[in-house]
């Protein structure tokens, strides 16, 4: 049998059986693990085919109202053929787009994302401001995944975009988020 005990730095500490203590890896930040707890925490997903270059086939955006970050903190893309993937900052207005609604992972919970998220073949009307990752799809790879090791955070109106570099490959995403609920006066 053992004890855990969560410090004030949200560390995870064991007792083990033997009265030694460890500490435990985290697998997220203690903010993720509160809006996990708080229903707060999604992923959106979804496959397409982009129809030519550097056509946009994900975004995603924080309502420009929104008091508190999203934190991007995974990104998963997988695709039949070779292929590279560019999360990109991006401006504008998406135009031929289609909502795609996330998925809650706390189960059970009712709160929905605030964020605009759309996919789409060639979802137009979108400016790059640069580039955040680059991530190369190997043919018939099942999981191109990147754990993001600086998560990427939108503030309220800011907005990524995933674009294929050919556009003929057809890709899968996975986008995991939360809400960060900490407290915006306390800088870590």
């Amino acid at each position: 049998m053992s004890l855990d005990i969560r410090g004030a730095s949200g560390n995870l500490w064991e007792i083990t059986r033997l009265g030694r203590g460890k500490v435990l890896s985290l697998a997220q930040a203690p903010q993720a693990q509160n809006a996990l707890v708080d229903g707060l925490t999604f992923t959106a997903s979804g496959a397409q085919t982009p129809t030519g270059a550097g056509d946009y086939f994900f975004y995603m955006a924080a309502a420009s109202t929104a008091t508190r970050p999203i934190v991007i903190s995974r990104l998963a893309v997988d695709g039949g053929t070779l292929d590279a993937v560019s999360l990109n900052a991006v401006t504008g207005t998406p135009v031929s787009g289609t909502t795609l609604t996330p998925i809650n992972r706390t189960r059970g919970s009712s709160k929905v994302t605030t964020a605009t998220i759309q996919d789409g073949v060639d979802i137009t009307g979108l400016t790059s401001a640069g580039t955040l990752e680059r991530i190369i799809l190997v043919a018939n790879n099942n999981n191109s995944l990147v754990f993001v090791d600086r998560p990427i955070v939108l503030q309220a109106g800011q907005a990524i975009a995933l674009a294929a570099d050919t556009g003929t490959a057809a890709i899968n995403f996975r986008v995991d988020f939360w809400v960060d609920l900490s407290d915006p006066q306390v800088v870590p």
